[in-house]
């Protein structure tokens, strides 16, 4: 496989993944801020039920995090996403250096 081939597969694949990323991060932040929220709710941390903010505000965060994650890989230009993962991958360079011996 080229380069190029690589690229276009990985960069498609990427922004797909940045999409699914941002559906399921949106889904958790759904119900997280509202539990966050609300006094009562309880969420599971460390095998405890627990009200306390602390620990809903780390599941926010959490689901946080993959939304920034989401979002990166489906916003990205092609052209960074190459000068990141294609041209700077030293594992692509010597994989396509021995497909291109045989």
């Amino acid at each position: 496989m080229e380069l190029d081939k690589i690229s276009r597969f990985g960069f498609g694949f990427h922004r797909f993944l940045g999409v699914v990323f941002i559906t399921f991060s949106v889904g958790f932040l759904y119900f997280s801020v509202p539990m966050l929220l609300e006094p009562e709710a309880t969420v599971r941390f460390n095998g405890k039920e627990t009200n306390e903010f602390t620990a809903k505000l780390f599941v926010v965060a959490f689901s946080s995090i993959f939304l920034v994650i989401g979002l990166f890989f489906a916003l990205v230009s092609k052209t960074s996403y190459e000068k990141l993962f294609i041209k700077n991958n030293k594992l692509l360079k010597l994989i396509s250096k021995f497909q291109n011996r045989a």
